[in-house]
Parts: C-alpha cells; structure tokens; sequence
C-alpha cells in the first residue's frame, strides 16, 4: 500500500452521558460508544486496521499484508480522555483493532481523565500510549527551550509509567512549526500527528502525519467517504478555515469565534483542566 489514513478521536462515552462541566467547543470531538461502534465496524468492513507497528514498518518501505484494494486506517485518541480507554478500548479488541492514545501528562488523573494507574495496565496490544505534550498549551508559541521541556517531560513521564519507548506524538491543537518538528525530533520521537487532513504517503514522512478529526456530527457515510480515501469535503473545508487564520493569526482566529460565535476556546479549556500556567 502507499498510503494510510488516520482518524482523530478525542474521548468515546458510555450511551447517554452527559457533561455539563465542559463546554460544547470540547465535548463536540466526543463520540458515543454506539457510534464509536458502528465506525469501527464500517472501517473493519471496507478498510484495514493497522497498529503503531504497521505504520512503523510502511515508513520503513516494508510492504503491509493487505489486500491492495482496502485501505489501511489507524485509530488514534486525543488527550487522555478516560473514555478512551475504559469505553472505547473493549470495542477495540473486540475487532482485534489497536488504538493509538495521545496522553496530555499534566492531565493525568484529572476529572474524567486517565489515571497513572490505568496507564500502567492498558494493554499495548489494544491501545499503545504516545505524548500530547505536557500542558496542552500552542506549542508554536513557545520558546525552543519551553518547547523542550514540554515534549521531553511527557515522553520520559510517560515511558516511566507504561515502561517501553514512547516514540509517537501528537500536536496539540495542531499547532507546529519547524522548530516544533525538529525539537521533536531531537528528543526522541519517531512519528508526529498534526491535525492536517490528508492521506498519509512515505513522501511526506513520519514527523508530519495528518488526520481526519471525528466529531459528534460525524455520520457512517462520512467514516465510509474517508475509507475510500474520499477527503475532498473535509480538505476544501480545512483550506477555506486557513484563510481567515492566515489573516488574523492564530490567536486573533481563536478570538473571533468566541465572539462571533460565543464559542468557549476549547484549547484554554483544556490548559486549565492541566493547571498550566500560560505566559
């Protein structure tokens, strides 16, 4: 195969939860399991899934066993939601499918988060553990030290608490730049997760893996476009987002849909549940 798409959930919910504590800008990207359900079935039914070894060995130019006509989907988690794993993590194996979760380190053990024990318990055959940096702050924002210490703090925090590499990263809020690539890089990490919706080829490497983000307004019709490799909507929708932010920059866009919208900025949101400081 020549290419792999990833899909970018956030948390999974048991049917019928609810959260009133977070704003809708931050349970939008929550799924619940029936549906979590259902996408795994359709993605099991007309795709491939494939694990952090697979995707390791289709950067490493060695060939996937899979039919050529299926194509080959990750499954990857953002944040370190509890979900995550206590929800979505039986329906994994029960399709003998692996996720990927992107664990926030300042997050752990915070409300609705995992905790460090769960960390320790998670079967790496259904879901293996990567970094979501250390506050879940813009990591573009900040200096090439801070820059540092956020990814080398959470991949040796996290390496302490699963006790095997973690060589996987995804950026928070997707926010990277070269300098963020190339700290990434130099501390140890392999394969870096943006939120850029493409299908993902050798050409553009392993540091710039882009996804295709799974909301709760995600339909099945949606999930089978994507694993036919049909991205066109959701890349014409990405482009037409990146002209006002190209403009405003990417704070003035954040500020524009919290007043135009009374949209609660969801990256804040989560730097608060972290307890970060932000400068």
């Amino acid at each position: 195969m020549n290419s792999f798409i990833t899909l970018m959930y956030h948390n999974v919910t048991p049917n019928g939860a609810e959260y009133s504590d977070l704003s809708p800008s931050v349970t939008a990207y929550f799924v619940d399991q029936r549906t979590f359900s259902a996408h795994l079935l359709e993605v099991c039914q007309r795709g491939h899934c494939v694990d952090t070894k697979a995707i390791a060995g289709f950067y490493q130019q060695k060939s996937v066993n899979v039919p050529d006509v299926l194509t080959l989907v990750q499954v990857t988690f953002d944040d370190g939601w509890a979900g995550s794993y206590e929800t979505a993590g039986p329906i994994l194996e029960t399709h003998g499918c692996q996720g990927l979760l992107f664990v926030t380190t300042d997050l752990i053990g915070s409300r609705h988060c995992v905790s460090l024990n769960d960390l320790k318990r998670i079967d790496p055959v259904v879901m293996t553990i990567g970094s979501h940096a250390k506050t879940h702050r813009f990591l573009n924002r900040m200096s090439e030290s801070e820059i540092r210490e956020e990814l080398s703090f959470s991949k040796s925090h996290l390496e302490d608490a699963v006790g095997y590499e973690v060589d996987t990263l995804s950026i928070p809020g997707g926010a990277i730049d070269e300098r963020v690539r190339k700290i990434a890089s130099d501390v140890g990490y392999r394969f870096v997760y943006t939120s850029e919706t493409y299908a993902n080829t050798r050409h553009r490497g392993s540091l710039n893996i882009g996804r295709i983000a799974i909301k709760n307004t995600t339909t099945i019709d949606d999930v089978r476009r994507y694993v036919k490799g049909d991205l066109r909507k959701e890349r014409l929708r990405r482009g037409l987002l990146s002209i006002p932010k190209r403009l405003l920059g990417q704070h003035g866009y954040h500020a524009l849909r919290r007043r135009v919208l009374r949209e609660a900025e969801s990256q804040e949101e989560m730097v608060d549940l972290s307890g970060a400081q932000v400068s």
